[in-house]
């Protein structure tokens, strides 16, 4: 006797049967994607990606301890004149039903120089509203400020 199975229940078992552990990959994977369309968004000013990544009640406290919501992040200058790009690094995210945290650390670095203007610690934290990821809040702490490379004398 032969049995025959549809691909689509084989698939179903094997999801099933993966560890809890595993169904996190694909939240981190979008928690991961927004945070670098964020900053995406950030550097080139593109509100309408801005308005749906921000929640309505977005809070975030900057490294100088200042307190900026939602409107405050959509009013903030054009960083893209400043021959500045930003790098994020060493990031992770942890999981926590529909919250996720997200640390890491970031970069400026003045292009025309190619020299790091500033090094800082932040922590962003999303829940997922609807279906949708969306940043809640955000913490920023500088790590460091380092000088620029001094110019040899001609």
């Amino acid at each position: 006797m032969r049995i025959r199975t549809d691909g689509r229940v084989l698939v179903l078992g094997l999801l099933l049967a993966l560890p809890a552990s595993a169904t996190g990959i694909t939240a981190t994977a979008r928690i991961l994607r927004l945070e670098h369309t964020w900053l995406k968004a950030s550097q080139e000013r593109d509100l309408a990606v801005l308005k749906r990544v921000l929640a309505r009640d977005y809070v975030d406290i900057d490294y100088q301890g200042m307190v900026r919501d939602r409107a405050d992040m959509l009013a903030a200058p054009n960083v893209r004149r400043r021959n500045t790009t930003q790098q994020l690094r060493d990031e992770r995210v942890r999981l926590f039903g529909d919250t996720a945290i997200l640390t890491g650390r970031g970069e400026l670095e003045d292009t025309a120089r190619r020299h790091v203007v500033a090094t800082w610690r932040f922590t962003d934290v999303f829940v997922r509203q609807r279906g949708a990821w969306r940043a809640v809040s955000s913490q920023e702490t500088i790590v460091r400020t380092p000088h620029p490379p001094a110019r040899a004398a001609h």
